[in-house]
């Protein structure tokens, strides 16, 4: 007697299986991946950002290294910006912001922070956005420190 076509049901269980692996690998790999943050804190207020480590993964992961650090403030147009002791080159640099675009400027290795129109002088490395309101920078002044650290 020959043995019966299982074909169709060796097939269906393949697909079932290696569709629940998929399930539980992607959950898992979701579950050890959570957005990174930083907090940026100045004249008695905090703000939090959040990491575009797809977007730039190489500025996020320089600047994550190198936290904590402060700075004192620097102020054009509607731009907060202080120099920070990171050397990071290019990556895909942007001539446009926005405001709570958190950037990185590779000419005068530079944090900065844009909280209006103003647009950068030459592109930059744009590599959080923060989630809160940016009107309190508004009230930086030159010299004011500013310290950035790690969620």
């Amino acid at each position: 007697m020959p043995w019966p076509d299982f074909g169709w049901y060796l097939s269906w269980c393949s697909v079932f299986i290696l569709h629940h692996l998929n399930f539980y690998v992607g959950v898992s790999c979701m579950r050890d991946y959570m957005a990174r943050s930083l907090t940026i804190e100045c004249r008695g207020f905090k703000v939090e950002a959040e990491l575009l480590d797809q977007e730039r993964p190489n500025t996020c992961e320089a600047i994550w290294r190198a936290l904590p650090f402060e700075g004192k403030a620097e102020v054009w147009k509607e731009e907060v910006y202080f120099e920070i002791p990171v050397k990071i080159p290019r990556e895909n640099p942007t001539p446009r912001t926005r405001a709570g675009d958190v950037s990185y400027w590779p000419e005068g290795q530079g944090f900065c922070i844009f909280f209006g129109r103003s647009q950068p002088i030459t592109p930059v490395n744009t590599f959080a956005q923060i989630k809160s309101r940016v009107d309190n920078f508004r009230h930086v002044r030159p010299g004011d420190r500013i310290i950035v650290r790690k969620v």
